[in-house]
């Protein structure tokens, strides 16, 4: 064993063990800490073979074990100091686990507007490519199981996390809520059928659009308020689009496919120009979602992933998009437009729906 040490250093939390190799500094995982530099583990090159570097309790007196051939603790301690401007802290949403990584986020389409914003600012930060995958929740879910690949899940709804969990897709316990979804009526700029209520669209001449509720959290949801509102016989035969995501459902309105969709409250700040929410009665909305992010079983780096959800919520900037983009942080805010409604939940397809849909035909 070889030991090497300085106390001129003044940093705190290294230590070495042994690793096997793997490409040249890739996957580096540091951070400074309130008391210096804080090294978490890294895969080494062929030349750094037989190493580990994991969180430890003291860089004074530093220890290296099993150290390389040829390779003296000096220089390796040289190198590693030379790098360490790379990395910045992992905690409050900055970037610091990782470097040059790669992450694959499987993520719902009801948040792809924002996301589009985060994740450029979050690769920039952190130097990170994140590449993701938007469609509905059911449909990633399935996407995640047949690839087994993911490491970070974003779905429109708890129900499909709890669905995930009971597959053994998803690793218990590490579900996150980023914010909450009102159900709400979505309308054409102009709202030209005059639809104010949520009977108003078992009239005959409205067309309605709403979320596959087979694979879209959003359609559950919908489905979900007919029911308990008995207007599944009335609304269904005038769907005349059950979209395949969340965006798909927002565009129907947007580009004048349908008279009103059911979606979120959220669809009217993606285009406020070109739709308007007609708010549901308080006592007709059932459940209020919640936009939830967990982590898969197939997460690679698992520290990673949990940095980038830290990221997506409690950034600066990602707080400023969300709130940009209409999305409620505060259950007390989104229970004003439903103070009765339940949080989150499973909703299950109730067998009628597919006979109303066989006689619709």
């Amino acid at each position: 064993m070889i030991e090497y040490g300085s106390d001129a250093l003044g940093f705190t939390g290294l230590r070495v063990i042994e690793q096997p190799a793997r490409e040249f500094w890739s996957g580096w995982h540091a951070g400074f800490g309130s008391t210096g530099l804080r090294v978490i583990e890294q895969p080494a090159r062929s030349v750094y073979k037989g190493m580990k570097i994991e969180k430890g309790k003291s860089f004074r007196g530093m220890r290296i074990k099993r150290a390389v051939k040829g390779l003296s603790p000096k220089i390796f301690l040289a190198t590693l100091l030379a790098m360490h401007g790379f990395f910045l802290t992992g905690t409050a949403g900055k970037v610091g686990t990782g470097f040059g990584e790669e992450i694959y986020f499987f993520c719902g389409a009801a948040v792809r507007v924002p996301m589009d914003e985060i994740i450029p600012n979050y690769e920039k930060e952190s130097g990170n490519k994140v590449n993701v995958i938007y469609s509905g929740s059911g449909t990633l879910l399935a996407q995640m199981e047949l690839s087994k690949r993911g490491d970070v899940y974003l779905c429109g709804s708890p129900d499909y996390v709890i669905i995930g969990e009971k597959k053994g897709l998803l690793i218990p316990g590490s579900e996150k809520i980023i914010s909450y979804l009102v159900p709400a009526i979505i309308v054409p700029k102009g709202n030209p059928k005059n639809i104010r209520k949520l009977e108003d669209l078992g009239r005959p001449d409205v067309r309605v659009g709403m979320g596959n509720p087979e694979a879209v959290c959003l359609g559950l949801y919908g489905l979900e308020i007919l029911d308990k509102n008995n207007l599944m016989e009335k609304v269904l035969p005038q769907v005349v689009v059950f979209a395949k995501s969340c965006e798909d459902t927002a565009t129907l309105a947007v580009l004048n496919k349908v008279d009103a969709i059911l979606g979120w409250d959220v669809f009217e700040s993606w285009n406020p120009d070109r739709v308007r929410w007609i708010k549901i009665n308080p006592a007709q909305i059932v459940r209020i979602s919640y936009i939830p992010v967990a982590v898969p079983v197939f997460v690679r780096n698992r520290r990673l992933a949990e940095e980038f959800i830290d990221y997506v919520i409690n950034n600066p900037e990602s707080k400023k998009i969300w709130r940009k983009y209409g999305h409620i942080r505060d259950m007390k805010k989104a229970k004003k437009y439903a103070p009765r409604a339940s949080v989150g939940g499973v909703y299950e397809i109730p067998s009628r729906y597919w006979d109303i849909l066989k006689k619709a035909k």
